[in-house]
């Protein structure tokens, strides 16, 4: 990061707290496909989105436009343009608008285990450490060789792969060469 936009790596730990964690993460959530795609499945599964009509198949797009429509008119600001929006979205106490939220929050991210893992950061029963390093971490390789459709953004493919990082560019010298070598015994 430039100048700019650089922080001190060690605020990152601070970023996201146990008590800020549903209201960011529900922010974060409204903005992605990921909360569409859980949308549909609701209300396809209430019975809300017809899927068969006068005895025929509802094409998929069709069902697609009447779930946004649905969408539009129980959650008008999840369908507004983000870029012209400040502050946090107010989500509504729409019976399947709060099941898809609790859907994303819980079932699919596991909100509860995260808000455990940092409280145990607060507690200080995990140690965290921020290192600045020139390759990414061995933990981060799945994230990195993710599936594209892992990550349920608009990004095109072409983009994600220009974004590819070559994962073992360099190793630290204590290696020496061991890796890969098999044991004596």
């Amino acid at each position: 990061l430039g100048a700019q936009h650089s922080f001190p790596l060690d605020s990152i730990f601070q970023f996201v707290s146990p008590k800020t964690l549903q209201e960011t993460l529900t922010q974060a959530t409204l903005a992605t496909p990921f909360f569409t795609t859980r949308w549909r499945w609701n209300i396809s599964r209430a019975l809300a989105l017809l899927r068969f009509q006068h005895g025929k198949r509802i094409p998929i797009h069709v069902q697609r436009m009447r779930a946004e429509d649905l969408l539009a008119a129980a959650f008008p600001m999840a369908t507004a343009c983000q870029d012209n929006h400040v502050g946090n979205i107010q989500v509504p106490d729409h019976p399947l608008v709060q099941e898809t939220l609790r859907d994303c929050l819980t079932d699919a991210m596991d909100m509860d285990g995260l808000r455990r893992v940092l409280e145990q950061i607060d507690a200080q029963g995990i140690q965290v450490r921020a290192i600045e390093s020139p390759v990414p971490s061995s933990f981060a390789h799945e994230i990195l060789n993710a599936n594209p459709y892992a990550f349920l953004d608009d990004a095109p493919l072409e983009e994600r792969r220009a974004r590819a990082v070559n994962l073992r560019r360099s190793l630290p010298n204590a290696f020496d060469g061991k890796i890969g070598t098999l044991d004596v015994a």
